[in-house]
């Protein structure tokens, strides 16, 4: 293997891209980036139809991508890759092979694995880290336009690659992924789907402490929907069934309520439960990306974490912020533990929101 050689910052013109059979997406991880990626590549395929796309994703979420029709070829990724599992990966990339890769990353691993698809061209974000500018050959897809437009969403930074294609965003925001619920039948979603509408889905989990909704607020948004005539569908994986269990032996109410949380065994089956409902309530999670992807109205709560950037994305979605001082503060929190912007989102607040996309974007029964 001949090493790549760091490209100069300084005038990096776009590449020749007309020629371009076979295109590599590398976009590994987690579940919301992959879906924040899923616009552009379908924007390219639309222009350019001819395309055969490949993506490289990691194993935990390559279910997200299986059954794509805009996705020829899946290369499955271990989460933790070895020196042997890369070079696997490489004989894999080189039996297409690839005319040109999109590191929609921009992180170490996944410029290398750019590098390793031996594409001659490979275009990366001009704000990347680790290292990855020098596997790229064209780091140039700006991440921030700069000057007073502030932070740009993870969908719109992305639109960047389809551009170079000649590829315009998609009208209507975000395109609605049907092949993720495609041929999904279950006891599950047959629970949720015995359920009368509106369905409410609250997610009442997320990955980080800073991000929760304080528990005393899912009991009253809960209670409160069902007082309204509401129907509500608990959701999230084994760590969030825990905490769903913490909310219903606060709650006075126990019907109309199925609580699928720890019980769906996909990222397809959640899908599938996300998009019988009417409506999702959720904080900054997987599963927030996971309905805006199948077409579910959501309601998002934010705090520690910024939505211009990885909010849901699309007009039809509704973000809370009480954009306090200190927020976002990601992994680093002034309050001492309080979580100052996530409780000052007020149940009444939050029932309000689902009230207005149930007025507006109601699903047929």
């Amino acid at each position: 293997m001949t090493l790549p050689q760091v490209p100069s910052p300084v005038n990096i013109q776009k590449p020749p891209l007309d020629g371009v059979k076979r295109l590599l997406i590398v976009k590994t991880s987690s579940i919301g980036d992959i879906i924040h990626a899923l616009p552009a590549v379908e924007a390219i395929k639309k222009a350019r139809p001819e395309l055969s796309i490949g993506w490289v994703v990691r194993k935990r979420c390559a279910s997200v991508l299986e059954g794509n029709p805009i996705v020829d070829a899946l290369h499955v990724v271990p989460n933790k890759p070895t020196m042997s599992d890369l070079f696997s990966i490489r004989r894999d990339l080189h039996a297409r092979p690839y005319d040109c890769a999109l590191d929609m990353q921009g992180l170490g691993l996944s410029g290398l694995l750019t590098w390793l698809s031996g594409a001659p061209i490979r275009i990366g974000i001009d704000r990347n880290r680790e290292g990855n500018a020098f596997f790229m050959t064209h780091p140039i897809v700006p991440a921030k336009l700069g000057g007073e437009h502030g932070d740009r969403h993870a969908v719109d930074i992305l639109y960047g690659f389809s551009s170079l294609f000649g590829a315009p965003p998609l009208s209507g925001g975000f395109p609605a992924q049907h092949y993720l619920t495609d041929g999904i039948a279950s006891d599950v979603l047959a629970d949720v789907r015995s359920l009368s509408r509106p369905r409410i889905a609250l997610n009442v989990g997320a990955s980080w402490e800073y991000k929760k909704w304080p528990i005393e607020h899912w009991v009253d948004l809960a209670e409160t929907l069902i007082e309204q005539g509401r129907s509500i569908v608990f959701v999230g994986d084994a760590k969030d069934a825990e905490v769903v269990g913490q909310v219903k032996i606060k709650m006075h109410a126990a019907e109309p309520i199925v609580d699928v949380s720890g019980r769906t065994t996909s990222l397809r089956e959640l899908a599938a439960v996300l998009e019988a409902c009417d409506v999702l309530v959720t904080a900054d999670t997987g599963p927030m990306h996971m309905g805006v992807a199948v077409g579910t109205p959501t309601v998002a709560l934010f705090g520690a974490t910024n939505p211009d950037r990885t909010g849901p994305y699309g007009d039809r979605n509704i973000v809370l912020n009480m954009h306090l001082s200190c927020s976002p503060c990601y992994r680093k929190p002034t309050c001492d533990g309080r979580v100052d912007c996530m409780r000052a989102i007020t149940p009444d607040m939050a029932l309000e929101a689902v009230e207005r996309e149930l007025a507006t974007a109601a699903k047929p029964v």
